[in-house]
């Protein structure tokens, strides 16, 4: 359902953006949109939190079976102890980015509002910090295999520039004719405009993902914060 009300929220801003509808008209619309996105999100980070609650108790009780099995370090309990802890791995892992950065940005919005119950507020804001904690947990994991990926590209597209170099040298020499030099050329300057593409992509992606979650983060003051940790 959370999918289904992105979908919504996104196409009514695609109508406001492309002139198809006002935004006088689309108000009303978008509030309600958000009125059952923010109760869903309530109900969602409440499951989460009670998920990660379990994913503790499990590794908990696993690490006492294990203690218990001795010399054997197996038996039934740590299997399914074992299961239950990649099930619910499975169920906290279940969104993309993407979706979690909206859903973090959907819920940001709403707790800046003046109209939100400021008897619940702190609550709200407890739930929704340990939901970014849980995107930052991530997203450090997963920026580290994009670092990765970019460091082996960047040293892709330096090779193919050194193998541009020499093959200009060895053109000038006579090694190659024109129509020989200009295909290797081609398929080498391809290669390298194909790796760039990448990496532009790559630093764009780690610049606005780093960009929201600071964005994210800054919803909550530094007296959360401590009270938080």
């Amino acid at each position: 359902m959370l999918r289904d009300m992105r979908i919504k929220l996104e196409k009514l801003n695609q109508l406001i953006s492309s002139g198809e509808v006002s935004p006088q008209t689309a108000e009303s619309i978008r509030r309600d949109y958000m009125s059952q996105l923010i109760g869903l999100l309530d109900k969602f980070f409440k499951l989460r939190a009670e998920l990660e609650d379990l994913r503790v108790r499990c590794i908990v009780e696993m690490e006492r079976a294990k203690v218990d099995a001795g010399a054997t370090g197996s038996s039934d309990i740590i299997s399914r102890l074992e299961e239950l802890t990649i099930r619910i791995d499975d169920a906290l892992e279940s969104l993309d980015m993407d979706s979690r950065l909206f859903i973090a940005s959907q819920y940001a919005q709403y707790l800046k509002s003046p109209g939100i119950n400021q008897n619940a507020l702190r609550e709200k804001k407890l739930m929704y910090r340990r939901f970014v904690d849980s995107i930052i947990e991530s997203w450090l994991v997963d920026k580290a295999d994009l670092e990765s990926e970019l460091s082996d590209l960047e040293r892709d597209a330096n090779n193919i520039r050194e193998q541009l170099k020499e093959l200009w040298v060895r053109f000038m020499v006579g090694e190659y004719d024109r129509s020989e030099y200009d295909a290797k050329r081609s398929r080498l300057e391809e290669d390298l405009s194909s790796i760039n593409t990448r990496i532009t992509d790559l630093r764009d992606k780690l610049d606005t993902i780093d960009e929201r979650i600071i964005e994210l983060t800054s919803v909550i003051g530094a007296e959360e914060v401590e009270e938080a940790g």
